[in-house]
């Protein structure tokens, strides 16, 4: 909710040290896990405050059977954006996979190991997408 018709309904935006790696998520609760990490609340993760590609890496749900993840995804890969496909299923979301058991650092280092951009971003994204867009 805005209160301010001009405000950025980016959560966590004015916590951010935008010198260092940003990661972008979808939930505010999936942002608390880490350090330098904001929320978007929606499936477009990219943020026009945030234009410093190599700084900021987009990390959507894992969601590949999802039809309007996946054309955010293929918009944010199309765009340049380091983005997160993931390499294997722990859960669809940062939350769901701590509350599976795993760590934060199993799943940073997956993220760090699942991040691709360009010409390797849309290669890897028409593998990972499982619905047709």
């Amino acid at each position: 909710m805005k209160v301010q018709n001009d405000a950025s309904r980016v959560f966590g935006l004015d916590t951010i040290d935008a010198k260092k790696e940003v990661y972008v998520l979808e939930g505010p609760l999936d942002s608390l896990f880490f350090n330098n990490a904001i929320a978007v609340g929606s499936a477009d993760l990219v943020v026009p405050e945030l234009n410093d590609f190599s700084r900021v890496v987009l990390i959507p749900d894992n969601q590949p059977r999802n039809s309007e993840v996946c054309k955010s995804i293929k918009k944010m890969v199309d765009s340049g954006y380091p983005v997160c496909l993931w390499n294997k299923y722990l859960g669809k979301d940062i939350n769901e996979m701590i509350l599976n058991g795993h760590s934060i650092e199993e799943i940073d280092a997956l993220i760090k190991a699942s991040t691709v951009s360009g010409i390797a971003a849309k290669m890897k994204f028409s593998t990972w997408c499982k619905c047709n867009i």
